[in-house]
């Protein structure tokens, strides 16, 4: 059996340290989705850290507000700006 585990993360420097500490103790990969506007110079130590630990980072959109009130323009821009985002930062 296996399990996923995956976490709407922000990422936030405190609780994402503590879940990290945890996966890490165990030797657990686990999916964070990340808000594209809540990376920073300081959460993106956490996302250095997930990928060293064999985590997966997903992306949760740009801002995580209510997509049926964007128009598909707006969407797209959520999205594309938080991936680009994210690979600078991963690589990929």
């Amino acid at each position: 059996m296996r399990i996923s585990l995956t976490f709407d993360d922000g990422p936030n420097t405190v609780t994402t340290a503590k879940v990290l500490d945890i996966l890490e103790q165990y030797n657990i990969k686990a999916s964070f989705f990340l808000i594209g506007n809540l990376i920073n110079e300081e959460s993106k130590k956490m996302i250095e850290r997930e990928v060293k630990l064999g985590c997966t980072i997903e992306n949760h959109s740009w801002t995580h507000s209510f997509m049926d009130k964007m128009s598909a323009e707006v969407i797209r821009d959520e999205i594309k700006k938080t991936s680009d985002l994210i690979e600078e930062i991963t690589g990929d």
